[in-house]
């Protein structure tokens, strides 16, 4: 699907020594992408030098990588601590397309790099970074759909260790394919083989929340304000962390439609969530919405998106809640 972009990619690649990165506090999509795409630069050229490094690691993903490890204590997923920036003559950014998502230590901005940034990833493309290079495709449910395409128009193989990466990240982005469409499905059944079982990658996904996030589900919950429009109904909630498991439990209770925000020194940062068939019959693109708000840093998919904001106003709030509202009020299927 991609094959001359790829082919770019890597032609541009190979006389380069690349650090590859991923968001703040990258999730287990974020943490399998940077891997398998790490495996497939040394698959292609073996003794290139690549550099793998992350700012902070969600607490799921910390809990993913201590079972991984004793499955696989071979591969260390905590990258590269230490690295010379003098060293490094690319940046490939994965499972992100905005550089205010993204942390690197010891850089104070990004945008003042004297080498060139690619990203790679499945999010509406908000990146002010016009590289011919980008491969960026809203279509597809994961960034890993996308970087598996890299082995397939290569006829490489993965090993096995990172094709339960990749499954485990696919599963995880899709919420376990509440998300998803056919091809996903058909792609975590390509890969699945004796020696990798579905239920058992399942079983290295599953996080119990501690008791700070249940407290957190709990008071957005108690917090919660109700707006119906038709048949649809939106929930709005103010916590001061977890945004996004207290905008899925709103979904979960039965809202169709959650805002979720907090406020701190830095702005006011907003999660929202979608159902899949509101999207479906609505059109709703919470991604394109979030991306639309005055002096916005975020975006994401049609069912989930955040956004950062600097200015602290109710202003952004009420914007985001009647673009929704409109969205839904134009829904014709009620």
């Amino acid at each position: 699907m991609y094959k001359s972009k790829i082919d770019e990619i890597i032609q541009f690649l190979k006389d380069k020594t690349p650090l590859i990165t991923t968001h703040h506090l990258a999730d287990i999509d974020a943490l399998a992408s940077t891997h398998v795409f790490k495996f497939f630069l040394n698959q292609i050229w073996p003794n290139k030098k690549v550099f793998l490094t992350y700012s902070k690691f969600t607490k799921a993903t910390k809990n993913f990588i201590s079972k991984f490890n004793q499955k696989y204590p071979k591969i260390d997923l905590y990258g590269d601590e230490e690295f010379d920036l003098s060293q490094i003559d690319v940046l490939i950014i994965l499972d992100s397309n905005n550089l205010d998502q993204i942390v690197i230590n010891g850089v104070d901005d990004l945008r003042k790099l004297e080498f060139p940034i690619i990203f790679i990833d499945h999010h509406l493309n908000l990146n002010p970074n016009s590289s011919l290079l980008n491969l960026i495709d809203d279509t597809r449910h994961s960034t890993l759909e996308i970087i598996h395409e890299f082995f397939t128009q290569n006829s490489l193989e993965l090993s096995t260790p990172y094709i339960f990466l990749l499954i485990a990240g696919i599963l995880t982005d899709t919420s376990f394919f509440k998300y998803s469409d056919n091809d996903s499905i058909k792609l975590i059944s390509t890969l699945l083989t004796p020696q990798i079982k579905f239920q058992e990658v399942k079983k290295l996904l599953k996080f119990d929340k501690d008791i700070s996030e249940k407290i957190a589900d709990i008071k957005g919950l108690q917090r919660v304000k109700l707006i119906r429009v038709k048949d649809w109904l939106i929930g709005i909630t103010q916590v001061s962390n977890f945004r996004a498991s207290v905008a899925s439990t709103l979904l979960n209770v039965g809202f169709d439609v959650s805002i979720v925000y907090s406020r701190d020194k830095t702005g006011i940062k907003i999660t929202t969530r979608a159902k899949n068939d509101v999207c479906q019959k609505s059109r709703l693109h919470l991604g394109k919405i979030l991306n639309g708000l005055h002096q916005g840093t975020g975006g994401g998919h049609n069912g989930a998106a955040s956004v950062h904001i600097k200015d602290e106003t109710d202003v952004i709030l009420d914007e985001l809640i009647n673009e929704i509202k409109q969205t839904l009020i134009n829904d014709l299927s009620l």
